[in-house]
């Protein structure tokens, strides 16, 4: 039997990536691979089920993301601004 983490590398190149509570950017990275990564998760495995969020949950991720990137995008124009 593989491993989540082995099942995953025979879907796509993505990685787990470990979080950084240090700036608010890695909270959009987070999000960016996970949303990336929800289509290639198999909905079906149980044991994986049952750590991923609802399907109403990942809408609502989906929403939050968007709003990320819109928050990153009026961050670096006032990065570049200064």
């Amino acid at each position: 039997m593989l491993k989540q983490s082995a099942q995953l590398r025979l879907k796509t190149r993505l990685r787990q990536v470990i979080r950084q509570y240090t700036r608010w950017s890695s909270t959009f990275s987070v999000m960016y691979r996970y949303c990336l990564l929800l289509e290639h998760l198999d909905t079906t495995d149980d044991v994986l089920v049952d750590v991923l969020p609802a399907p109403t949950s990942n809408k609502r991720l989906l929403a939050l993301l968007k709003d990320l990137k819109k928050i990153k995008s009026v961050s670096k124009a006032i990065q570049e601004t200064t």
